[in-house]
């Protein structure tokens, strides 16, 4: 299987909107309106549950269209098949709000918050190339560290949407901390 890499941009967001409309949450439909605009919802959870998920498609379109949306798209044959959020800490909403107690990363910093792939192509290596991708261009562009939030209580491939743990250890990343429902991890580049 071969796999390609493409950050987001514009040229792309046709795919990433066939990615969400159609492929990323097939085993997951409880979350298909989402289009990985949660963790840069600057509301409250309450008011995110009444969001329809046109709506969120809509502010993502925008906010690619004006460069505020960062990630990258995996591709298998032409089609998107995985996805990767990542991004300054700071456009993430309220996110940040557990990490009390934690030291801040060295500047510049991104954050991982979601990794999609699809229900074929996990446990293929797609997460892995991802991420590589991501490494290798956010220490091209001179940040000094990536962090990662990785679930703990996961039933199930689709509940590691912020990534497997053992994926983030094999290229490097460290726990900062442990929380209840999440594990702090990060790399410095």
């Amino acid at each position: 299987m071969d796999i390609t890499i493409e950050k987001l941009s514009e040229s792309n967001l046709t795919d990433y909107l066939s990615f969400f409309d159609n492929t990323a949450f097939k085993d997951n439909p409880g979350w298909a309106g989402c289009y990985c605009h949660f963790y840069h919802y600057k509301g409250t959870e309450a008011e995110w549950s009444k969001r329809s998920g046109s709506a969120n498609r809509n502010a993502v379109i925008e906010n690619i269209k004006l460069k505020w949306f960062n990630g990258y798209l995996a591709y298998a044959d032409g089609q998107p098949v995985g996805w990767c959020n990542v991004n300054k800490p700071e456009v993430y909403g309220t996110f940040f709000n557990y990490r009390t107690g934690v030291s801040p990363p060295k500047e510049p910093s991104a954050s991982i918050v979601c990794f999609i792939t699809a229900a074929g192509f996990r446990r293929r290596g797609t997460a892995s190339l991802l991420l590589d991708r991501i490494i290798a261009d956010y220490k091209e562009d001179g940040y000094l560290s990536l962090e990662a939030y990785p679930h703990k209580k996961c039933k199930s491939d689709a509940d590691e949407y912020h990534g497997p743990l053992l994926l983030y250890q094999k290229k490097g990343f460290t726990i900062i901390k442990e929380l209840e429902n999440y594990t702090i991890v990060r790399k410095e580049l």
